[in-house]
């Protein structure tokens, strides 16, 4: 009774779990239903354990990292027990078996280990090659079909929680001593930061302008924001960015640079937020807009006309305001600015 995991149709319970996790155990039940569980992790430090006790049954695992792909199956009408450790390096397996068990290991020279057995009895076997054991950037993928009367499936993923170099270095283009200097030279808050925009900005695609004409214009010296790499960006969010603007006429003139070089970005994600006291006489925003990228005007351009207004107009003081300009999530721009009598927007000493 041969079973090929991926592509069988299962009846009964069915798990699946393809993400890595950390620290993390899975007990199930088989009287309940047959199971189909495939799991990730990434590390060495504490390996995958997979225990399965079953009777009257069977069971198929397929793990594999980069050193190595290893197949198991078990078959028996009697009571039988299978424990798999499994690390990117090495792998041992541990049986008592009342039936039949059949295991191969391939790494990239070939087959490393194989095992056949059947009848009533013990086996063992470990496989290990020359991957470099605290070699934390290599995932582990394992595939678990097991279907029996009634036992039970276990798996055990205590790998340690890796720390923020590690998680750059697998993010990132860095190595970890680079990224341990960086930790070092602007602090683990920094750090952590300029990864998580990171990571942000990669999973959301850049909004468009929306400006006519925008898409075929080239301006000199200057770069997309769809063409920054994951490092470009790291770091920007890291060392910040530079900035020129300018408010005149109730109109936002911003220019962005990248820190090191002085190239101008255009396309960020950029929008701006005003706040200040309305006719209640609360704080409030009274206005929320995207800041889009004006390629006539070489920059970032908003025009604050009456109908941007998230208040009506007539409720809008004469007062002092904060105006924010937050760039691709990287930066926040704050300018203290005044609406005045005729509610046009200008620039205010703080003093003020």
């Amino acid at each position: 009774m041969k079973r090929i995991i991926l592509a069988v149709a299962i009846v009964g319970l069915v798990f699946a779990l393809t993400s890595p996790a950390m620290g993390r155990k899975f007990s199930f039940d088989l009287a309940k239903g047959s199971i189909l569980f495939n799991y990730t992790i990434t590390g060495t430090y504490n390996p995958l354990h997979l225990q399965i006790s079953l009777a009257n049954g069977y069971a198929e695992t397929h793990i594999s990292s980069e050193g190595y792909n290893s197949n198991t199956s078990m078959e028996g009408t009697g009571d039988l027990s299978l424990s798999q450790i499994a690390a990117t390096y090495a792998i041992v397996l541990e049986a008592e078996v009342d039936g039949n068990i059949s295991s191969t290991t391939t790494t990239p020279e070939g087959i490393a280990a194989s095992l056949n057995f059947t009848g009533e009895g013990g086996v063992d076997k470990e496989i290990a090659n020359d991957l470099d054991p605290n070699y934390a950037d290599i995932e582990i993928d394992t595939g678990i079909y097991v279907g029996a009367q009634e036992g039970r499936l276990i798996v055990e993923d205590s790998t340690s929680n890796p720390d923020l170099a590690t998680i750059m270095s697998q993010k990132l283009p860095l190595a970890r001593r680079e990224a341990r200097g960086i930790i070092s030279t602007f602090g683990k808050g920094r750090a952590s930061y300029a990864l998580d925009n990171t990571i942000a900005h990669n999973s959301t695609p850049w909004r468009s302008s929306g400006v006519a004409g925008g898409g075929g214009t080239v301006i000199e010296n200057s770069i997309s924001a769809n063409n920054l790499s994951p490092a470009a960006l790291f770091q920007l969010s890291l060392h910040g960015l530079k900035y020129k603007g300018y408010l005149k006429n109730s109109a936002v003139y911003v220019r962005v640079y990248l820190s090191n070089n002085g190239v101008q970005i255009r396309d960020l994600d950029v929008n701006i937020t005003i706040v200040g006291p309305t006719a209640g006489g609360r704080g409030n925003v009274v206005l929320y807009d995207v800041l889009p990228y004006d390629y006539g005007q070489e920059c970032y351009f908003y025009h604050i006309d009456e109908e941007n207004w998230l208040v009506d107009i007539e409720d809008l003081r004469r007062s002092a305001y904060e105006l924010y300009i937050d760039v691709g999530r990287m930066q926040t721009i704050r300018l203290p600015i005044a609406v005045i009598e005729d509610k046009q927007v200008i620039p205010r000493r703080v003093s003020d």
